[in-house]
């Protein structure tokens, strides 16, 4: 004998209605990317100056002429540059943190939307470029800042997937 007829009806319309929420999410795609480079990417890159660390790994130290540089400045052999205190110059100083102005030039708000799909992040700071790149002319060495690491990426991935899922 014949058990009971069981049957089950799938209905798409809460599936079709999600999926369009979740469409209408991604229209504001650079919205969602620009809240996970607030969140996270301008940590990761204050994380890479606390570190001293670039993508390759740590910073080249300071050459020993900015060292006896900094050496003169704190003993008074030598003026500091204008606009910049004496007290400043330590050579116990973190490798680019001598005012903390670049630093401190990383902030939320310094981030533009370039298209729907994706964000700018980025300091006014004239000489972050030299900095981040280095500069052949000059002897300075590149120290790169600006970049996001394996696991901001991923926290980053995560709070985007979250938001254009609507949880």
């Amino acid at each position: 004998m014949p058990g009971p007829k069981v049957t089950v009806k799938f209905d798409n319309k809460i599936f079709k209605k999600y999926i369009k929420e979740v469409a209408q999410r991604t229209k504001r795609g650079s919205d969602i990317l620009k809240a996970a480079a607030a969140t996270f990417g301008f940590k990761d890159i204050i994380d890479h100056f606390k570190k001293e660390s670039g993508p390759e790994g740590k910073w080249k130290e300071r050459s020993t002429f900015t060292q006896e540089f900094y050496l003169a400045i704190q003993k008074g052999a030598t003026d500091p540059p204008e606009g910049t205190a004496r007290g400043a110059y330590r050579t116990t100083n973190k490798i680019l943190q001598l005012t903390g102005n670049l630093r401190k030039s990383f902030l939320p708000t310094n981030i533009k939307k370039v298209n729907n799909q994706s964000v700018l992040m980025f300091t006014k700071v004239p000489y972050a470029g030299g900095h981040e790149f280095g500069n052949k002319k000059t002897n300075l060495p590149e120290r790169s800042f600006m970049w996001l690491s394996a696991s901001a990426m991923e926290k980053m991935n995560r709070m985007i997937l979250r938001l254009i899922a609507g949880n």
